[in-house]
């Protein structure tokens, strides 16, 4: 399970393999949510309390997609994480030359 978090208030999003969601985000409402909104331009989560019925990001007014648990949204978000992982998978993890810049003795 993939957790994100509400931009707008501390309530964790669940993004389940599950179609009718993940069982311990589903006992804990309080803290969880399963449905949840994505901004379409500024990218920001927000919970299914803190967007209610509104269409509009809260972060930036464009528009939002509705996500629920079974949508396959799960799946496209392993598949955007995995193509961000192989882009910078072939740079230099090397700091090395980066902390000696910076703890160099006079």
């Amino acid at each position: 399970m993939t957790v994100l978090g509400c931009k707008l208030c501390q309530r964790f999003i669940s993004v389940s393999h599950c179609p009718e969601g993940n069982p311990v985000a589903l006992e804990d409402p309080e803290k969880w949510s399963i449905i949840f909104a994505e901004c379409q331009k500024c990218g920001a989560y927000i919970c299914d309390r803190c967007i209610g019925n509104s269409r509009e990001c809260p972060v930036c007014g464009s528009v939002v997609k509705i996500h629920r648990p079974g949508d396959g949204f799960a799946a496209e978000f392993d598949q955007r994480f995995q193509e961000g992982f192989r882009e910078i998978a072939g740079r230099s993890t090397d700091r090395r030359p980066f902390f000696s810049r910076l703890f160099r003795r006079s």
